[in-house]
């Protein structure tokens, strides 16, 4: 062990500080409430999705209309006192931002270009379109 360290050490324990205190002095998690809080989460994947094809300046639009991300919580410092003072407020920001994801989506899934597969004498085409159509003689695979 480095002079410095075992130094650093004994000082640290002659001024009444250990190295392990710090851990045994933390809260334990309540479990309840931390399982309540972390199921309160924005579902952000369909707009993500949505976002992820090519759809020029709707994209742009959309995420000036998504607007900010509600801040998470620390779930793990939660006590059941300060959960049941937030908890209203909390939820309630998630749905309302959850709500206008989900009004955003379907207004791009309108306008979102989607894609068939067409195969004719084993040539296979893919066709992307707002509202694709197979060319004459080929075959809607899926």
């Amino acid at each position: 062990m480095p002079k410095i360290f075992k130094l650093s050490l004994f000082i640290s324990v002659l001024l009444g500080f250990s190295p392990l205190n710090s851990f045994a002095a933390t809260k334990p998690i309540d479990e309840k409430v931390a399982k309540e809080c972390r199921a309160i989460r924005i579902d952000d994947a369909s707009f993500y999705k949505i976002i992820s094809q090519p759809l020029g300046a709707e994209k742009d639009a959309a995420y000036v209309s998504m607007g900010e991300k509600p801040e998470y919580v620390n779930c793990a410092k939660l006590t059941r006192k300060s959960w049941n003072e937030i908890k209203g407020g909390y939820t309630k920001s998630i749905t309302d931002y959850n709500a206008k994801l989900a009004k955003i989506v379907k207004e791009l899934a309108k306008n979102a270009p989607t894609q068939i597969t067409c195969q004719k004498n084993g040539v296979i085409k893919k066709i992307e379109a707002k509202n694709p159509k197979c060319p004459p003689d080929f075959k809607k695979l899926y």
